[in-house]
């Protein structure tokens, strides 16, 4: 699945995936920005490795919540780097 970034703060990423949304921390040290495209497992939990199409990176990650409304994606991003 393929998804676009609509907010990054910190190591805290949202990507719009379909009509949903999926929230995930990257591990490592990784530039992703608004409007890149990121790849890879977004509708499961745990650990993932996803992939950023528009840097051509690796991502590692932690997906705590998929299919979840804008609010929720906003509220976590709210909450700052962990």
């Amino acid at each position: 699945m393929q998804g676009t970034v609509i907010g990054v703060n910190g190591d805290r990423c949202a990507v719009e995936a379909g009509s949903a949304f999926t929230i995930f921390r990257i591990e490592g040290a990784h530039a992703t920005e608004v409007g890149d495209v990121v790849s890879g497992h977004l509708e499961a939990l745990g650990r993932e490795r996803l992939f950023n199409e528009t840097k051509q990176q690796k991502l590692e990650a932690f997906i705590p919540r998929w299919g979840c409304p804008r609010s929720m994606a906003e509220a976590y991003l709210a909450q700052g780097p962990a």
